[in-house]
């Protein structure tokens, strides 16, 4: 690939980000690093980092940023992808995260995109039952669990998330001023709408800072 297009998905928990991602991925034939499947994957390994990842999937806390970053940035540098558009969900979280992250993309890419899935005319409480309709079934076991669980993962969100993601959206400012042949963009949509509604406005925002779209096809009629 000669030129890397990353498009990096943050949003609240249960906002929408996987109808999104699908429906994007569909349209630019990106190839999308999931770091909840990465995580999983590496969590089957049945040794003690194995053992970390699990326990804080299933409580809703966040893995370590060191393990995190090293499950990432191990299938990131293998990735070949003929589009050059890869779609990056789940990371970064943190502000720590971040700064490892950029790290990496200076030196690996061209053009970075955060997509910012606002959630701020969306009510908590719908937040929580979008969140509890996802929980497992070991999760449901005990209803006090379960509403630690959701708390958690929203208190995490607003404390070490919306924190990276400031910062982020600084960067890209400064550096859509800057001339840098690295580009950075940031683009920010509302999560409160049919996901039809959603879709088209994401592309069109994406598009007008420079992702580039299959020419064969009509990305904003897609859904």
């Amino acid at each position: 690939m000669d030129r890397k297009h990353v498009v990096v998905f943050v949003g609240a928990p249960a906002c929408g980000k996987g109808t999104q991602i699908t429906l994007l991925q569909e349209v630019t034939k990106a190839k999308t690093l999931s770091m909840s499947a990465l995580l999983a994957q590496r969590a089957t390994r049945g040794d003690t980092t194995a053992a970390h990842i699990k326990d804080s999937m299933e409580t809703g806390s966040l893995v370590n940023d060191r393990v995190t970053a090293e499950v990432f940035f191990t299938h990131f540098a293998e990735l070949r992808h003929p589009t050059g558009i890869i779609i990056v969900d789940g990371f970064p979280r943190t502000l720590s995260q971040y700064h490892d992250f950029m790290h990496c993309m200076w030196r690996s890419v061209n053009c970075l995109y955060f997509v910012h899935l606002d959630v701020y005319d969306i009510a908590e409480n719908e937040i929580y039952r979008r969140l509890c309709e996802r929980m497992t079934k070991r999760q449901r076991q005990e209803e006090k669990d379960h509403k630690e669980i959701c708390a958690r993962r929203i208190d995490l969100f607003q404390k070490d998330t919306l924190l990276f993601l400031q910062r982020a959206q600084e960067d890209c400012k400064n550096n859509e001023l800057s001339g840098l042949d690295f580009m950075q963009r940031f683009v920010s949509v509302s999560a409160w709408s049919e996901p039809k509604i959603i879709h088209q406005e994401l592309v069109r925002n994406l598009q007008t800072v420079g992702l580039p779209f299959p020419t064969t096809s009509d990305p904003v009629g897609i859904v």
